[in-house]
């Protein structure tokens, strides 16, 4: 009896530490996940899309298929925060955020790179297809009421679209990132509310 009691005992203990092992496994995986969120948008933050980029440019280069990227800068977005304050600012942010979201497919990472700039990777894209879907979120945030003080407010976005292989000199991902920015850049340059692909 007292063997069998000490036997109780131990698989007792055991299964308290399996089941704590699986606690810890899940909340690992949740501080992970929330790790790799931006904390404004719920989209993925810079350092989870440098990683997420990364793996889909080995995929693009294993599998010979193409990938673009578009970069997006909410036009005069200073302006915006100068006139309504930072928290119609972030309320702005969030709401691009779902139109960005709405503007992709499922298997697309959207992403906020920095302040007020946003990116998506495109996997399996070619630069026609990505200049699209760049344009859809363009004109849809051109035609969207941002909310602001209760007092409704337009903005405009403006975009860069690359893409591997067929972007020139684009050979690496650091590359990849260099021709969207250029890209983008020359959106704004060009007066901004504009999609501008990369040249090949």
């Amino acid at each position: 009896e007292a063997r069998l009691g000490s036997q109780f005992k131990r698989r007792d203990v055991l299964v308290g530490l399996n089941s704590q092992i699986h606690n810890l496994a899940w909340y690992n995986g949740e501080m992970e996940h929330l790790l790799a969120l931006d904390d404004k948008t719920g989209l993925c933050n810079f350092r989870e899309f440098r990683r997420k980029l990364r793996e889909e440019w080995m995929r693009a280069e294993r599998y010979g298929a193409p990938l673009s990227l578009v970069m997006f800068d909410l036009d005069d977005f200073k302006k915006f925060n100068d006139t309504h304050g930072h928290p119609a600012g972030d309320t702005a942010l969030k709401e691009f955020a779902t139109l960005m979201l709405g503007g992709a497919r499922k298997i697309d990472i959207v992403a906020r790179y920095g302040g007020e700039e946003f990116a998506i990777i495109l996997p399996h894209t070619d630069m026609v297809m990505a200049t699209h879907v760049a344009e859809r979120i363009r004109a849809a945030v051109e035609d969207f009421w941002f909310l602001a003080d209760n007092a409704p407010s337009r903005m405009t976005v403006s975009a860069g679209v690359a893409t591997y292989p067929t972007t020139g000199a684009v050979d690496s991902v650091d590359n990849l990132v260099e021709h969207t920015d250029r890209a983008l850049y020359r959106a704004k340059a060009l007066g901004k509310n504009k999609v501008v692909c990369a040249p090949d």
